[in-house]
């Protein structure tokens, strides 16, 4: 934990969000770029960034919507814009995101994210 008047940590994740913009047009989830949360992300003026994706960007049927080269050019995309930021950020961290695996109750749910 920091425990310091000069550090100021933000959490910016917006649940049922992904990184892609053309992934979803038929679901309820939506492109992390048209949130709240990245809005308030773009105000921050951060100078470090630490960027996850979460459980809607690694889900198999998602993939099915989306091609890998698709979700490869934009992820790159992503990279790219939080280096190229006004003020640049001082770092820029990939993060690996939580795997999805198979849930033991079927009846509840398809998968959990761990």
């Amino acid at each position: 934990m920091i425990n310091s008047p000069y550090i100021e940590i933000a959490d910016f994740a917006a649940s049922g969000s992904t990184i892609s913009q053309s992934a979803f047009k038929d679901k309820p989830m939506k492109p992390y770029r048209f949130t709240d949360q990245f809005e308030m992300f773009k105000a921050s003026e951060p100078d470090m960034v630490m960027f996850m994706l979460g459980s809607c960007d690694s889900k198999l049927e998602n993939w099915a919507l989306n091609s890998r080269q698709n979700f490869e050019e934009e992820y790159y995309h992503w990279l790219e814009y939080f280096t190229q930021m006004k003020p640049p950020p001082k770092k820029v961290y990939a993060m690996i995101p939580p795997p999805i695996l198979p849930c033991v109750n079927r009846n509840k749910i398809d998968h959990i994210g761990v």
